[in-house]
């Protein structure tokens, strides 16, 4: 039984938006974006290789028979240029810009080991730029015994991977990479290690497809996963364009605005805002033609999901490392002639589809794995009468489950963590009946939350501040002149908590909540009959949504067994009346 690498990501956590290279992150490169053919041309000791609006096609490789003269194309070797690797003239670093279009660059190998044998490594710095960019690396290098290592980088699709001649400790080559969304990696080597981040990593190893005659393997890897992206925006206190007593706000959005944000960051603050995003996913590894992979988490705890039915070419061993931490791998077993997995560091393996299902569960609602307790506790009520249902109201009704829902409020909405009296202030009002609604417009119609509004947006009206500022953290959207007049109107009638109220009771608000639900724990999108089902019963609140959601027989069969949603032809109603169950 396995799960499907769409199937995993949506259920556990949501993907981070890609957040779209904006002109003034340009490095100083933005003139030549206008540019109908690309560019190659050394500066000093470095080569530059400038792309296009358009999908170019760059190739670094070794002249053939020659292995000091780098050679490099930016129509994939139609035409080249050569340049030294020795000498007075040395090219000492490699400069890629792919700017805009779909831009690829191949590493080719197969004329030898870039830079074998150099005294340091030689950097081949890409920089994708916005489109669908990717790496190729191919080639089985002669004489050299090859090992690879692939280290997730700091931010978003982006990393390093290293090619070093047998177990010398300076790589003859350096790729750093940014903007960008795969590699596909079938060179011959003896080994590739994968790295991730010192934080809490989530590892989906699945098939890919055949590259070149070869069977591929996929890494997809997110890092500590989270639902929220910061961006620190900074705003003058006359206006955004008020240069003097600037103040920086972290504020928190759905990840699924960020593009969205960006635009209108640019017009808030030109120059000012950027996005930090908390729970990134990493450029996909399809890879081929390597005898052991090594696959190592970080210090804190680690989820690895083996969801393979063929093995990649040239792969006979598959080592998984956990490290640190409390981690997880599901399907630990895969039954495939030839490759040998060797789990390390791993203290807990699942293959039950619903221990699987508890797992993704607890995941997806207390972002921690399950314990054994836990799961010799849930398996029985799982089997009994409503044992989905029942399951999942215990887990989210948690005393947990809403302490992780209050801490997050804060950190998004006040950009602080909760102390321990408004912890435990919070906590009482969910329990004794006050639904996430109501406790959620009381946390927004506080002074503290008033101040952020007006810090972050700077106007003289502090009504239209705290409208903008729900408007932004709750829609993704910015308040048109109709919404501020009418929210102005309604807190000088209901008082601030009450327009939060009205806000979080939307149709609008709760159809966002609904379509990311659905996206994120069924991977559809949800139909008329979904919509009219749960955002037009306001008896149901967006917990309901959840709990609902996570209790049908379409979520189960997403979670354990690899469906991604959708209706299926299996006898089940998955009409009007939400999900199938």
């Amino acid at each position: 039984m396995t799960l499907s690498p769409r199937a995993l990501f949506r259920s556990l956590f949501r993907r981070p938006a890609a957040v779209r290279p904006t002109r003034r992150h340009r490095l100083a490169l933005e003139t030549l974006e206008d540019r109908t053919v690309p560019t190659i041309f050394q500066a000093g000791s470095t080569l530059f290789l400038v792309g296009t609006s358009g999908a170019d096609q760059f190739r670094v490789q070794l002249a053939s028979g020659n292995q000091n003269t780098l050679q490099v194309s930016d129509d994939n070797g139609s035409t080249s240029q050569n340049f030294s690797l020795t000498g007075t003239n040395a090219v000492t670093g490699v400069a890629v810009f792919g700017l805009g279009g779909n831009d690829n660059l191949t590493i080719n190998l197969a004329n030898g080991l870039i830079n074998n044998g150099g005294s340091v490594s030689l950097p081949i710095n890409f920089a994708g730029g916005s489109g669908q960019d990717t790496v190729t690396v191919t080639g089985s290098p002669s004489g050299v015994t090859l090992n690879e290592v692939y280290t997730l980088g700091a931010s978003q699709n982006s990393g390093m991977l290293t090619f070093t001649n047998g177990t010398g400790s300076t790589p003859a080559v350096t790729l750093n990479f940014n903007t960008t969304e795969k590699i596909t990696d079938t060179a011959t080597a003896s080994s590739l290690t994968v790295n991730g981040r010192p934080m809490r990593n989530l590892f989906n190893i699945t098939n890919g497809t055949t590259v070149n005659g070869v069977t591929t393997d996929v890494i997809e890897a997110v890092s500590n996963p989270n639902h929220k992206v910061a961006i620190l925006h900074q705003t003058g206190a006359g206006g955004d364009n008020d240069d003097n007593n600037r103040h920086t706000v972290l504020i928190w959005v759905d990840e699924h605005a960020v593009d969205s944000f960006l635009d209108r960051g640019d017009q808030l603050a030109p120059n000012q805002d950027m996005g930090v995003n908390q729970g990134m996913n990493f450029t996909t590894l399809a890879f081929a033609n390597k005898a052991a992979v090594t696959i190592n988490g970080g210090a804190s705890s680690d989820l690895f999901n083996l969801n393979v039915t063929t093995k990649a070419t040239g792969l006979t061993n598959l080592t998984l490392n956990g490290n640190g931490g409390f981690d997880v791998l599901l399907n630990p077993n895969p039954s495939i002639s030839g490759l040998t997995v060797t789990p390390t560091s791993i203290e807990q393996t699942l293959t039950n589809a619903n221990d699987i299902f508890l797992q993704l569960l607890f995941e997806q609602t207390l972002n921690r794995a399950v314990s054994d307790a836990d799961l010799n506790f849930f398996r029985n009520l799982l089997n009994g009468q409503n044992g989905l249902l029942q399951v999942v109201q215990m887990i989210e009704n948690s005393l947990e489950s809403r302490a992780l829902m209050v801490l997050q409020w804060f950190q998004q909405f006040l950009n602080r963590s909760a102390t321990d009296n408004e912890l435990q202030f919070f906590q009482n009002l969910l329990s004794n009946g006050t639904s996430d609604e109501d406790a959620l417009a009381q946390l927004l119609s506080t002074p503290e939350f008033g101040n952020l509004a007006n810090m972050l947006f700077g106007g003289t009206s502090g009504a239209n501040n705290f409208t903008n500022a729900l408007f932004l953290m709750l829609l993704n959207r910015s308040a048109g002149d109709n919404d501020l007049s009418f929210f102005s109107n309604d807190q000088q009638s209901e008082g601030q908590r009450g327009a939060g109220h009205r806000l979080v009771q939307s149709a609008e608000f709760r159809n966002r909540e609904l379509n990311d639900l659905f996206e994120d724990l069924l991977d559809r999108s949800a139909s008329s009959g979904d919509q009219q089902f749960f955002v037009n019963n306001f008896g149901l609140s967006v917990r309901d949504f959840r709990r609902l959601i996570k209790a049908s027989q379409e979520f189960f069969r997403a979670a354990s067994t690899g469906h991604t949603g959708g209706h299926h032809d299996d006898g089940d109603d998955d009409g009007p009346g939400g999900p199938g169950h």
